[in-house]
């Protein structure tokens, strides 16, 4: 199978602050992709924009949990993105312990993160 020819073309990652979203953001920004970098974490999400080689990045603090701003921000990366190419989902949330113990909120919370927030990027940016 061929590799896909992302040069040039932009990639939206949810999760790009650390662990597997960072690591996607720098080997697509490395064969040329322009990154439109999101997450939660405002440190996390500068570092891994710092690494980045190419030119053309941006970041975006979001909660993808929050329908409204995630709609809105799927105006803004349009505008700075006119060519959206691949979108990569790896913005996740978990707390340790046994289910038994999470409360309705906690596991609403991770389901709004892990399930919805999933959703409502994909959604906004089609």
């Amino acid at each position: 199978m061929p590799r896909l020819d992302v040069s040039g073309a932009t990639s939206v990652i949810t999760g790009a602050a650390s662990g597997m979203g960072a690591e996607v953001a720098r080997q697509l920004a490395a064969r040329g992709a322009r990154i439109a970098l999101l997450d939660c974490n405002p440190d996390g999400l500068a570092a891994t924009a710092a690494a980045l080689a190419g030119s053309g990045h941006t970041t975006h603090l979001i909660d993808l949990s929050d329908d409204a701003a995630v709609a809105a921000l799927a105006t803004q990366i349009a505008a700075a993105h006119p060519h959206v190419q691949t979108l990569v989902t790896c913005a996740g949330s978990s707390m340790l312990g046994d289910i038994d113990q999470l409360t309705m909120e906690e596991m609403r919370w991770l389901m709004d993160v892990n399930l919805w927030g999933t959703v409502n990027i994909t959604k906004a940016l089609l």
